[in-house]
């Protein structure tokens, strides 16, 4: 066999055989990565409707890493003026804004960021508890460590609440909000 290898005539030599082998190898290696991002793709997705949907326990089955939990997503909003704008915005304040609160006690037990990751024009969770007028969540988040005087587009949770909702400003202020 290695005569055949070595002679020209025989067709392949082992600088050839190589070179097919490790074509091969990176040709199986991207479609093992293709398959890997498909995954991920489909649990990111199914973590994120498990939020939508307030389901706590869908949520705490999908966190198999701590990447998905503090992962980051596109959120449609409209703003005071009417404007529509897709905000990018963590699980944790996602299930804030949409006022699930056994999704967020779920979230802060697998760890997410309580003050969730700030990307472009995304909202913290503290800044959802206090838009939506939500007292229980503001407790839970600011017994998690959130930061109640966390800016958003240069206001404080405060400043926002204070737009809107009066109870809510209070309670911020009761919190260390400024």
């Amino acid at each position: 066999m290695s005569r055949q290898l070595n002679n020209p005539a025989a067709g392949l030599s082992r600088v050839d055989i190589l070179v097919i082998l490790a074509s091969i190898f990176v040709v199986l290696y991207i479609i093992q990565q293709q398959i890997v991002d498909s995954r991920d793709r489909t649990a990111r997705l199914s973590v994120e409707q498990s939020v939508r949907d307030g389901n706590a326990s869908q949520v705490k089955r999908g966190l198999k890493t701590r990447i998905l939990v503090d992962m980051s997503i596109y959120e449609p909003w409209t703003d005071p003026e009417g404007k529509e704008i897709s905000l990018q915005c963590s699980l944790l304040s996602l299930a804030v804004k949409l006022q699930h609160p056994a999704v967020v006690d779920v979230l802060l037990e697998e760890g997410a960021n309580v003050d969730g990751q700030v990307w472009g024009n995304a909202r913290q969770p503290i800044f959802w508890a206090a838009y939506n007028d939500d007292q229980a969540l503001y407790e839970t988040l600011i017994s998690a460590g959130a930061d109640p005087s966390a800016l958003v587009e240069g206001k404080t949770a405060l400043e926002h609440a204070s737009e809107r909702h009066e109870k809510a400003a209070e309670f911020l202020t009761s919190r260390g909000g400024e």
